[in-house]
């Protein structure tokens, strides 16, 4: 196991607070989550996302080879959740696929978003 920041665990409660303010905010409604479940999903995600976060603590791999994994994945979250949105309203609301790729999408980008930016904000020491 590697040696942890010992601000890990206020980092990831200052993270999840931005998130859920962020979706409390109204901004994955700006940006295309459905007005019904746009909060929801952080709801969802953020705990996904320490669990993921505390999972990786054990993964012996690279800082930066981490980052770029876990960016990778955010953007591939984020171009399913897009595509997925396109689909559903093309569909006029019959594809539950797309509607499912839609929402999962968001709690993933949630999560990634979660893991991504906690792991960024570890390399943090203070002085």
């Amino acid at each position: 196991m590697q040696p942890t920041n010992r601000y890990v665990i206020p980092i990831g409660l200052v993270v999840a607070a931005v998130l859920l303010v962020f979706a409390y905010s109204g901004g994955p409604v700006a940006l295309g989550a459905h007005p019904w479940w746009g909060f929801k999903v952080a709801y969802i995600g953020v705990p996904i996302g320490a669990v993921l976060f505390g999972l990786q603590l054990v993964w012996r791999a690279g800082y930066v080879a981490k980052a770029g994994l876990y960016a990778t994945f955010l953007c591939l979250a984020a171009y399913l959740t897009y595509r997925g949105k396109i689909q559903f309203a093309a569909s006029y609301a019959e594809d539950a696929a797309a509607g499912q790729m839609w929402i999962f999408g968001w709690i993933a980008i949630f999560a990634l978003g979660f893991l991504f930016l906690t792991h960024l904000s570890s390399r943090i020491r203070a002085k």
